[in-house]
């Protein structure tokens, strides 16, 4: 089946940008994206290590690094409104990647009877600084 999606320029030029630090094509970053978003498993349908996997899976690295980046220019007083709203919505990706990730940290915590913050520090996860 073939999808038609329009994105806006800022969108594609991210996109393309995150594909080539990834070194794939635009298109299999897309489809790899938009798996993960669709294809969640019931939390107690997942086995124990596909819990650890997602508990432990951040963002990708360059995304990441723009984010600090942005943070910095923040902290120097030298982000311009183009780069403030980009820094909006990196800081709402975040955020929703430690919600995203924190559930798996519950179940798993839940599932070994211990407290969540001991199981983030079994993990290695620690708090959510950005």
């Amino acid at each position: 089946m073939s999808v038609l999606i329009n994105l806006n320029e800022d969108l594609a030029r991210r996109l393309q940008d995150l594909a080539d630090d990834q070194d794939t094509s635009v298109e299999e970053l897309a489809i790899s994206l938009l798996d993960d978003a669709v294809a969640e498993v019931p939390l107690a349908e997942m086995t124990e290590t596909d819990l650890l996997l997602q508990a432990t899976r951040g963002l990708p690295e360059p995304i990441w690094e723009r984010y600090h980046k942005l943070q910095e220019l923040r902290r120097n007083e030298q982000l311009d409104a183009t780069s403030h709203e980009e820094l909006k919505k990196l800081a709402s990706l975040v955020e929703s990647a430690h919600v995203r990730r924190l559930k798996f940290v519950a179940e798993l915590a839940h599932r070994k009877e211990v407290d969540i913050l001991e199981m983030m520090d079994e993990l290695g996860i620690g708090q959510f600084d950005a």
